[in-house]
């Protein structure tokens, strides 16, 4: 059980990454629930190259789960059908995110396709922790969405489209109602302009009746 806890705390504990002035608070772990751990653990370290934590002591007994290690100071837990909240059903956050290079996010969609994992949604702007991103999204083997995003200048370049197309859609819509309004005026004086000419007709014709 020492030599698990000693093996445990070397390829767990990593030096802390320096944060910046916005918060203090890091995301430490998200935990899973998982189905086949063995299973969960393969498909993280093939896809997304997150190198396994505690899967030996696992398997010997001496830990309750595995996890895999997202960074210096992250990690994903993996927990087995014993540990969920609800045995009878799995009880999962609705989606975790990831950030990527654009290279690495070019190099993960290879490794989907040859694994003939499908890409289920394409967001190429989306806001995150960073601003705005181009993400995709997958899911993992018990159904759990996988965002990952990277932040470029594309992403940006998306954006400023997606504001053209929104202010030009806008103007378009001002520029309708606008005739829209200029028509129903027009129509509105047509037909007053009309119904004075009947009324003026109206005595006129009496007259001549009457005459």
């Amino acid at each position: 059980m020492k030599t698990a806890m000693k093996r445990a705390t070397k390829t767990a504990m990593k030096p802390a990454i320096k944060t910046g002035a916005v918060g203090a608070a890091q995301l430490d772990h998200v935990a899973l629930e998982v189905r086949d751990l063995e299973a969960t653990v393969a498909f993280y370290e093939k896809i997304l190259k997150f190198p396994p934590v505690r899967l030996q002591e696992y398997r010997d007994g001496d830990a309750p789960f595995a996890s895999g290690r997202v960074n210096g100071t992250t990690l994903i837990d993996y927990f087995p059908r014993e540990m969920w909240n609800n045995r009878r059903r799995q009880d999962n956050p609705n989606h975790i995110c990831l950030t990527l290079s654009e290279g690495e996010v070019t190099g993960l969609k290879r490794r989907l396709a040859r694994s003939k994992i499908p890409i289920v949604r394409r967001l190429p702007v989306s806001f995150g922790a960073q601003g705005w991103g181009n993400s995709i999204y997958f899911e993992d083997p018990d159904g759990v969405t996988v965002e990952v995003r990277y932040y470029g200048k594309d992403a940006q370049r998306n954006l400023s489209v997606k504001a053209q197309r929104a202010q030009a859609s806008v103007a378009k819509a001002a520029i309708a109602s606008t005739k829209q309004a200029k028509r129903g005026a027009g129509d509105i004086r047509s037909s007053r302009k009309a119904g004075g000419k009947g009324r003026s007709l109206g005595p006129a014709a009496g007259r001549r009746e009457a005459r």
